[in-house]
């Protein structure tokens, strides 16, 4: 019976870059066990970057994000048996260790330091985090002040389906468009993200950010500048349009279609992704992803 291993990857960049860089970031991630939030009540952290590998021109860390549900034990609870707030003598013997937090659940992530791309588990086990959360999850961690402090402003995106920027830049009836750039730290042989940055550095800004609406009645016909822009922008930030289809005006986001990779395997043949199923998740997923 086949299995299915699903992963999301985010973009995370640091001005200036080195895969060194990168390995020391995702390292001090890892022993601090700083925690941030990723929706409500539910938090997650860096719980382990240990194992190192790949090729020398790409090489990775890889660990375990975890994530928990963290309870205000000084909060009300409730006693489900009488349906009201729990009383004092209810709570007596209540006692929660702080470094111990409920419902943990695990998922692999491999961070590749020379792509500066993280390729995650969306989902194992019933248990999912969708790479949008991943993405806020991992903006908060990168944004405390002991990160910024020694790495400065750390920047996290959301890699977008591949099919999400195309369809706006290929839109026929594209009424408006807006983007934001944060400023890339290109692969060898990526001109418009060099070009990008450097135009950044000489204006001695982090990021860019443009609205282009059409006239009335009309449609945005984009040149080669506003489409390689906008292509810089879907990795490297996020792009907004509204497009026409038939009578309706319908949104377009890079931000609400992130990329998933999904890799199929003989579950007969392998039982645990421990024997190097995510792996080949992960590299197929780089290697889609480097094909732009």
């Amino acid at each position: 019976m086949d299995k299915v291993i699903r992963v999301g990857a985010l973009n995370i960049v640091t001005q200036p870059h080195s895969a060194k860089t990168y390995e020391l970031l995702i390292r001090k991630l890892g022993r601090t066990r700083k925690a941030g939030r990723i929706r409500g009540d539910r938090f997650g952290l860096v719980t382990l970057a240990s194992q190192s590998g790949g090729p020398a021109s790409d090489p990775y860390v890889e660990g375990l994000l975890g994530t928990f549900t963290r309870i205000d034990v000084k909060g009300d609870w409730m006693n489900v048996r009488s349906g009201k707030v729990a009383e004092s003598d209810d709570k007596q013997g209540l006692n929660i260790p702080a470094n111990l937090q409920p419902n943990a659940k695990f998922f692999r992530y491999r961070f590749y330091l020379k792509s500066h791309a993280l390729v995650f588990e969306i989902g194992n086990g019933g248990a999912r985090l969708t790479p949008n959360n991943a993405g806020a999850l991992f903006q908060r961690l990168l944004s405390s002040d002991s990160i910024e402090d020694e790495f400065g402003e750390v920047v996290c995106t959301v890699f977008p389906a591949r099919d999400t920027i195309e369809e706006i830049v290929n839109s026929k009836t594209l009424r408006t468009v807006e983007f934001v750039v944060h400023a890339p730290n290109p692969d060898t042989g990526k001109k418009a993200e060099t070009a990008y940055k450097e135009r950044l550095q000489k204006m001695h800004a982090l990021r860019l950010q443009q609205t282009v609406v059409a006239k009335k009645n009309d449609y945005i016909q984009p040149d080669e500048q506003l489409k390689s822009d906008l292509r810089v922008a879907s990795t490297n930030g996020q792009v907004k349009a509204v497009v026409r289809k038939g009578n309706r005006l319908i949104k377009i986001s890079t931000v609400d279609t992130p990329y998933e990779y999904v890799h199929t395997y003989d579950g007969k043949r392998t039982t645990s992704i421990d024997e190097g199923e995510f792996g080949i998740a992960a590299d197929s997923a780089l290697a889609e992803l480097k094909k732009g």
